[in-house]
């Protein structure tokens, strides 16, 4: 309980960055782009991609299944392909699920989805459960 006490106070101090830098400059961020290694489904993404959404052009690229302490893992290398679905997640999102790990979804949405339109913002999270980042380096 006390692990998802501060990450709420982590992303409601997040939010209000955000609306600062919106209230002090028009430009900044034009685009976000936002990942996890928990999954296109986890309702935590959803939640953060609509309280980006009103502020910047948001897409969402995360795995399309949990990859929970996968971070450092990397599929994109080895296999040279990815599977790649668009997903409807309304609220005017860009959304797509990936078939590999947290890290081949930034790398598909900079060099292939957001080349042309860099993200000026790229944000991992939230986390659904605890992070054990203390106890696993990969977390």
């Amino acid at each position: 309980m006390k692990t998802q006490k501060i990450s709420v106070v982590c992303f409601l101090l997040f939010l209000l960055g955000i609306v600062w830098a919106e209230e002090t400059s028009e430009t900044w961020p034009r685009t976000v782009l936002i990942t996890n290694d928990d999954g296109i489904e986890d309702p935590n993404i959803l939640a953060l991609a609509l309280a980006c959404a009103p502020l910047a052009e948001t897409y969402v690229v995360a795995p399309l299944e949990n990859q929970s302490s996968c971070s450092n893992c990397l599929s994109i290398v080895s296999t040279r392909m990815l599977e790649v679905e668009k997903r409807d997640l309304g609220g005017n999102l860009h959304a797509y699920g990936v078939d590999g790990y947290p890290s081949d979804c930034v790398i598909f949405a900079l060099t292939t989805l957001m080349k042309e339109n860099p993200p000026d913002l790229v944000i991992s999270g939230i986390n659904g459960g605890p992070n054990i980042g203390a106890d696993r380096i990969v977390s």
